[in-house]
């Protein structure tokens, strides 16, 4: 059961006097896009995961070996551009099937200048219509954008003297009261059990975005209900995600590379050549959004620029143990040793010392080869691909056009799942190593989304 503070029943009060709240289970990709890719097209998002400094092309390398993880770790922490942090949340978000603990927070306004428009259509939303603040939950965001799926568990926020319809749908639902607010929230159970926790939204500090001891967005005035504990009065430690968000981003990128570094990456298909066609064509499609004109040159430089003051290099002698690993504190330090091997374990205890000592081999080639071969029957393929790494189908009797970039797949994959797919099986991309290949254990899977592999149409 869960319960709000006293102090919290009356920040509710204030925040439902002065706004429309709405819960959606199944937001629509047009309106969380207003908030998260440029120009509205989730392409130059794929682009900038790619081939930014900190995209996949230009960094998958500082995870080719575990001192490589545990360095960039230490230096990047929590810094949301990193490959790891833009892999870890749409694995995440594939793993609770983009419903996660807590829920992402949306503000919307009429836009200034603009008079007041009476109906807000989720479905067809003009860009220069309305303004739109996604925090917290900017990347889980940006990981539906990017997976093409939609976000299920969303708060959204109106202010009243707005005088903003939302067009309804069966996916979305005023709120009316504070019991319909408790079923938004859920504990993360990682480090404890509990079955009566107390939430708490009080912020305190007086930044530009907290205001009366609540979550601001300045961008749209908007007072918002952000969670900022979870706590079981009779037990020691958070049942907030934020507690173990940043340890399982470590874990989670530590057993990707593990796969990924493995073995070659084999493309299997049942015609190399249209294969080749599909891939080249898919990826011309998304640099063609940035680079097909001269005067589209500033855009590249707007979505590759990172700042450098921004990524902090931080100091890797810490005066103890888990100061070293990027500020997370004991409990966090614990939990990444915790899932780690006991070589693994030793090596980041000792980082600082085996850096220029390791002789972990180093993969020398990022790439593809292509197999043709007969594709009907995974676990077959899975067998040639001798139960390691990772691999990619593609059944070119099933799929005519693919607008996305062959690595992409890699992020619809997490280590914990066996396999990610397209419905009619035209695209898959297989965890060769999970036990289920072998008989020893069940299959996990995700469903890509249909619209996954098509070009976004602006």
């Amino acid at each position: 059961m869960y319960s709000y503070s006293e102090e919290t029943k009356e920040l509710l009060d204030k925040v439902l006097k002065v706004n429309d709240i709405y819960h959606i289970n199944s937001l629509p990709i047009e309106f969380t896009i207003m908030d998260v890719s440029y120009k509205g097209d989730p392409g130059y998002l794929s682009f900038q995961w790619l081939y930014d400094r900190l995209g996949f092309y230009s960094t998958i390398r500082q995870y080719d070996t575990f001192i490589r993880r545990v360095v960039e770790f230490q230096q990047a922490g929590d810094y949301l551009n990193t490959l790891r942090q833009r892999l870890n949340i749409t694995h995440e978000m594939i793993k609770c099937n983009l419903d996660s603990n807590l829920p992402v927070h949306i503000s919307c306004c009429n836009y200034e200048g603009k008079e007041d428009k009476k109906l807000l259509d989720l479905k067809n939303i003009k860009k220069h219509d309305f303004l739109v603040t996604i925090h917290p939950g900017q990347t889980r965001a940006q990981g539906s954008v990017f997976l093409r799926d939609p976000l299920k568990n969303v708060l959204l926020y109106i202010k009243k003297d707005q005088k903003i319809k939302v067009k309804e749908y069966n996916f979305i639902k005023k709120i009316s009261n504070k019991k319909q607010l408790l079923k938004v929230f859920r504990e993360d159970n990682t480090l404890i059990e509990s079955n009566n926790s107390i939430i708490d939204f009080f912020m305190p500090g007086s930044r530009n975005d907290t205001k009366n001891g609540l979550k601001f967005h300045p961008q749209t005035d908007t007072l918002i209900l952000k969670c900022n504990s979870i706590k079981n009065p009779d037990k020691v430690g958070s049942l907030h995600s934020s507690a173990t968000y940043l340890p399982k981003t470590f874990i989670s990128m530590n057993n990707f590379s593990k796969i990924f570094f493995n073995k070659d990456l084999n493309i299997y298909t049942d015609h190399i050549g249209k294969a080749k066609e599909l891939i080249e064509g898919g990826r011309k499609v998304i640099l063609n959004k940035v680079l097909k004109e001269s005067r589209d040159n500033q855009h590249y430089q707007h979505l590759t620029r990172i700042s450098q003051n921004t990524l902090k290099e931080r100091e890797l002698n810490g005066s103890s143990t888990w100061d070293r690993w990027a500020n997370i504190g004991k409990l966090g330090h614990d939990f990444i040793i915790q899932n780690l091997t006991e070589k693994e374990s030793f090596i980041g205890e000792m980082t600082n010392n085996l850096i220029k000592l390791s002789s972990e081999e180093i993969k020398k080639d990022i790439g593809y080869r292509f197999i043709e071969t007969d594709i009907s029957n995974f676990k077959k393929v899975v067998e040639k691909n001798e139960y390691k790494g990772f691999c990619i189908i593609i059944d070119n009797t099933k799929i005519s056009s693919w607008s996305r970039d062959i690595f992409e797949l890699l992020f619809c994959i997490p280590p914990s799942h066996s396999i990610a797919r397209t419905h009619n099986n035209s695209i898959a991309i297989i965890n060769c190593e999970h036990s289920y290949w072998e008989g020893k254990g069940e299959l996990t899977e995700y469903i890509i989304n249909k619209n996954f592999r098509k070009e976004w149409q602006v």
